[in-house]
């Protein structure tokens, strides 16, 4: 799929713009749905990629809660002791 610059100047051309690279999406899960339906070997490699990125994912988004849950808990002892700081101060 190319990505070179194309020039954009009006509303129509951007429209037409879109349409291009829609089809050309198209065109191409097409393609690789026909390939996967005559290649049984490409289909099985196929869905391992699938699986390998859906794993990726949902390790990122794990690695991205234990960091949310570890600033929390950052936050909490920061107010901890700075609530017993102002207790030993009256």
């Amino acid at each position: 799929m190319s990505t070179s610059a194309r020039i954009i100047l009006t509303q129509a051309d951007a429209q037409a713009e879109l349409e291009r690279q829609r089809a050309m999406q198209r065109a191409g899960r097409a393609k690789r749905k026909r390939r996967m339906q005559e290649d049984p070997e490409y289909a099985q490699q196929a869905r391992i990629r699938s699986l390998q990125k859906q794993e990726i994912s949902m390790a990122q988004r794990m690695r991205n809660n234990a960091q949310d849950r570890e600033n929390m808990l950052e936050k909490v002892r920061q107010r901890y002791y700075l609530y017993n700081i102002f207790y030993l101060m009256l």
